[in-house]
């Protein structure tokens, strides 16, 4: 009999359970009828429509003319590595890929930049293309699918729910609702639920049009992009769970639908614009960072000092062996051609100092250019953490990352360059090619100087015609030259340096930088959903004409 009694007891428990389910499935199906219906709904769904579909044009269009630009950038890297003919010239071109999800969040995308010269005399520290002053915490700086579902989406989200409770108590539905021996938890829990299965849609729809763009724009994502975008849509829904709560625990605070209304626009004006404009704006104030000004008058100060040094040491070996030749300067290095052995030797001793000096420099002006980068760092965490309160601010962050567009991948990328240029390092090192006749000319080892050894660079020649008769044997010495690096006679022996091998951040690795974000967002819809459903449990459902809220 125990036994049968304990299974019946069961079967009532479950039954009960499942009777429960079926009041909160039919609470959600009622909801989410009503908001389907609604003209805030629709009137915001259209709107959102409307603005993903401009949003996700102008990303096809920035990713379109982003993927230009790295074509031409990584054509000019293959140009520069054929034209190099002597180790000192030598500055390999690297080039950050695009990221596709740029067009559905573009991040820091369009803000930082791609290109990046490896080179003996410069430590990896900014982009050549990044433009100067590029902004840290600028937070609207971008028209892209994420912002506008963040912010549409986020507004609908409070607009649906701000009466949920306070417009039915109003109406005297919700004292109805009660005599039908209904639940508390189900009633909100079945509010919660009609809710985010018509935000869900909305969401949905909004994808769906980017997603036609994209198409009849023939952008195709990669791959193994998918899964990202599985957990960024994930992120969203989350992000607009949290909203809902929001307003739903605003809701069970007010008593009148024209104090909920209020409360609930500011709550998303300050939540999504106000908390993040003015974090920024306080992080300004209380990490302060040093004037880009101040920082290039440093760096002019410290090049002027390494020149000054060179200048020095140079003088310090006398003046070179008397030798005509063709010698042209490069902005980091030098080519010479058909100087007498006497006169490389000479060279070589100054170059292969400077070159010391060159990386000696090298670290005083990246280590100081890291310290205004670290200001800078700093600046923007504070921000974000003076606005951990706002969940889109944890949106953005959860979207930059999972897309590959946040400044972390921007970071990631200097890192790895920075590892390929002291591989370079240690290849010129253990080859000793600072100290080689490579350094400095492509001549062949052992050529003699085809000019007369009577005359000398800058010495006066003994006659008009033989003044004459050196220009023309300058001019076919130099179109020889030409012509032989055009051939590939003259050209470095690339294949035996180390290869610059980049890949993005993982997808572990993104994950492992939004975890606090996610978490922070979780927290927040726990958080107002255990206020909203405590302060359920105590709400007068009596309709009353009462002042006040």
């Amino acid at each position: 009999m125990n036994g049968m009694d304990e299974a019946q007891a069961d079967f009532s428990k479950v039954t009960r359970t499942a009777g429960a389910l079926s009041v909160v499935r039919a609470i959600a199906a009622r909801e989410l009828r009503d908001h389907l219906v609604s003209a805030r709904f629709r009137l915001i769904l259209v709107t959102t429509l409307a603005l993903v579909l401009l949003s996700t044009l102008a990303g096809t269009f920035n990713y379109r003319a982003q993927a230009e630009q790295y074509e031409t950038a990584l054509e000019r890297a293959r140009q520069k590595l054929r034209e190099a003919t002597t180790w000192s010239e030598f500055q390999p071109i690297l080039v950050r890929a695009v990221a596709p999800l740029m067009i559905l969040n573009a991040g820091f995308e369009t803000r930082d930049g791609r290109v990046v010269i490896v080179s003996n005399n410069q430590i990896p520290a900014t982009t050549e293309d990044a433009p100067a002053g590029t902004p840290y915490l600028a937070r609207f700086s971008e028209f892209d699918v994420t912002t506008v579902l963040g912010d549409m989406l986020g507004l609908l989200a409070v607009l649906l729910s701000f009466d949920a409770v306070s417009g039915e108590r109003e109406r005297g539905t919700l004292a109805l609702s009660f005599s039908n021996s209904l639940a508390r938890w189900q009633v909100i829990f079945g509010k919660y639920l009609g809710g985010i299965l018509a935000l869900a849609l909305a969401l949905a729809a909004s994808l769906l049009i980017a997603l036609i763009v994209c198409f009849i724009s023939r952008v195709h994502f990669p791959g193994a992009e998918w899964p990202r975008i599985a957990l960024w849509i994930l992120a969203i829904l989350i992000y607009l769970s949290a909203m809902f709560w929001i307003g739903m625990l605003i809701s069970v605070l007010t008593r009148r639908t024209s104090s909920s209304l209020l409360a609930a626009m500011i709550a998303w004006f300050a939540l999504v614009i106000f908390i993040p404009v003015v974090a920024a704006f306080a992080a300004r104030q209380v990490v302060r960072s040093p004037s880009s000004y101040m920082l290039y008058r440093e760096l002019a100060g410290l090049n002027e000092e390494l020149e000054q040094r060179s200048a020095d040491f140079k003088k310090s070996l006398g003046a070179p062996p008397e030798s005509e030749g063709i010698s042209i300067s490069l902005e980091q290095g030098v080519s010479m051609s058909f100087y007498s052995p006497e006169t490389y030797s000479w060279w070589i001793k100054y170059y292969a100092r400077r070159a010391q000096m060159e990386r000696e420099y090298a670290l005083k002006i990246y280590n100081r250019i890291k310290e205004f980068q670290d200001r800078n760092r700093t600046q923007a965490e504070r921000a974000f953490n003076l606005s951990a309160l706002s969940p889109v601010v944890h949106l953005e962050r959860v979207a930059d990352e999972l897309t590959g567009t946040s400044r972390d991948d921007a970071y990631y990328f200097m890192d790895a360059a920075r590892q390929y240029r002291q591989s370079l390092i240690d290849f010129y090192d253990a080859n000793h090619l600072t100290t080689s006749l490579r350094w400095i000319t492509d001549d062949p080892p052992g050529t003699e100087s085809p000019f007369p050894k009577e005359t000398s660079l800058g010495k006066k020649a003994n006659t008009e015609e033989d003044t004459r008769s050196e220009t023309e044997l300058g001019k076919k010495l130099y179109a020889q030259v030409l012509a032989e690096r055009e051939s590939g006679k003259r050209v470095l022996p690339i294949n035996e340096i180390p290869q610059f091998n980049y890949q993005p951040q993982s997808l572990n690795r993104a994950i492992s930088k939004i975890f606090s974000s996610i978490a922070a967002l979780i927290l927040i819809n726990l958080l107002c959903a255990a206020a909203a459903y405590l302060k359920f449990r105590r709400y007068d459902v009596r309709r009353k004409r009462a002042e006040g809220v």
